[in-house]
């Protein structure tokens, strides 16, 4: 049987066009690493940018750069404050401290892995892709441009960006394994579900809408990935464990933001909402792209015509994607919508480094209107 499928393979890929073998190898993957070094290469030689590295780093090196330290990233916040403060990034931390260990206080180690993990996501996201079964031309083009979109120059290029790449390849690899979940129903493909979530968690708390994602996807898109019934009560019942696990842990921390007043999240999503157009705008026309850029400073009429743009192109789109062109919506307005929370004491500002995830969600839909298999 082995040696009959093994033939098979070989008589395929012989009769297959040079196209075909090129999508059908590993040679996308090195494709998509080619690009992203190619254009990033000279971050190596940048320094330390002295906004928030400096405090998360320089300031702090003694500390994070000894492994004995490990556990102690998961009791402090961020900023290693012992009482209060408002991020809980322990993941961060220890990506720093793994730099610091081979790199010291050089600049250019903490780049090199924050293009590293800029290329790890954009090769998971070719994968999640081809694992949802998008003609592989579609996904390698979608893969491409996402490792080269200009909106994501901040995530990659400045040192603390690199939460929201760390957040995407955790999302990305827990994601996958869904999906392997749900075809093989093997318990160590849900150990590393879970696994990898909890990773996301611990980078930032933006993850938790990965339940919701896969949930949705389940139950949405139940028809085209089979049968969905007898993995609910297992993957609920290991999400609700990772879940309050990473949010007691959380909350022993941040004891000072738990509960804060000065959190109106209602009040702080419906006045930041209106971000979204820009953010859209800044997907299809990536000009005006600023360090920490206002609402009030951020021009409508790109994210207008960026809006009307996706309604015509989702219109246009085959009825048979169409699920997965409302995922890729949801995926890009859920993981965009937490950006918006918070403190009624701060300025906020809407960055480029925070589209990053939900950018992939876009990457979702412009596969699915242009893929009609």
């Amino acid at each position: 049987m082995g040696r009959k499928h093994k033939e098979l393979r070989k008589a395929q890929t012989a009769a297959a066009l040079p196209g075909d073998i090129f999508f059908n190898s590993y040679k996308p993957f090195i494709a998509i690493l080619a690009a992203g070094l190619l254009l990033y290469f000279k971050t190596f030689q940048f320094s330390f940018s002295y906004l928030d590295d400096n405090a998360l780093i320089l300031d702090k090196f003694d500390f994070i750069s000894s492994a004995s330290n490990f556990l102690n990233f998961f009791r402090e916040d961020v900023f290693h404050t012992h009482v209060g403060g408002s991020y809980y990034r322990p993941a961060l931390t220890v990506s720093f401290m793994l730099d610091a260990l081979w790199g010291g206080k050089n600049p250019g180690a903490y780049h090199f892995t924050n293009v590293l993990l800029h290329l790890s996501a954009c090769c998971l996201l070719f994968r999640t892709l081809v694992k949802l079964n998008y003609n592989r031309a579609a996904s390698f083009f979608y893969s491409l441009l996402f490792t080269v979109h200009p909106v994501l120059t901040q995530a990659v290029a400045w040192i603390p960006g690199r939460n929201d790449t760390l957040l995407a390849v955790f999302s990305l690899l827990s994601f996958i394994l869904f999906l392997c979940f749900l075809e093989s129903r093997k318990w160590s493909r849900l150990a590393a579900h879970l696994l990898f979530l909890l990773l996301a968690l611990f980078t930032k708390e933006n993850a938790v809408i990965l339940c919701v994602l896969c949930l949705f996807f389940a139950v949405y898109m139940s028809k085209e990935r089979g049968p969905a019934s007898g993995f609910k009560t297992p993957l609920f019942a290991g999400w609700a464990v990772v879940v309050a696990g990473w949010f007691l842990a959380r909350s022993a921390v941040l004891k000072a933001a738990v509960g804060n007043s000065d959190f109106d999240i209602i009040k702080s999503l419906t006045e930041n909402f209106p971000a979204v157009v820009p953010y859209l705008g800044k997907i299809f026309f990536p000009v005006n792209l600023g360090i920490m850029p206002v609402l009030q400073g951020l021009p409508m009429r790109y994210g207008v015509c960026a809006g009307l743009l996706t309604a015509g192109l989702v219109y246009l789109s085959t009825a048979k994607r169409r699920r997965y062109v409302a995922f890729g919506l949801l995926w890009f307005l859920l993981f965009l919508l937490p950006s918006f929370i918070r403190s009624a004491s701060a300025v906020p500002d809407f960055s480029e480094h925070r589209v990053y995830l939900p950018l992939i969600g876009f990457m979702f839909l412009g596969t699915g209107i242009g893929d009609g298999s």
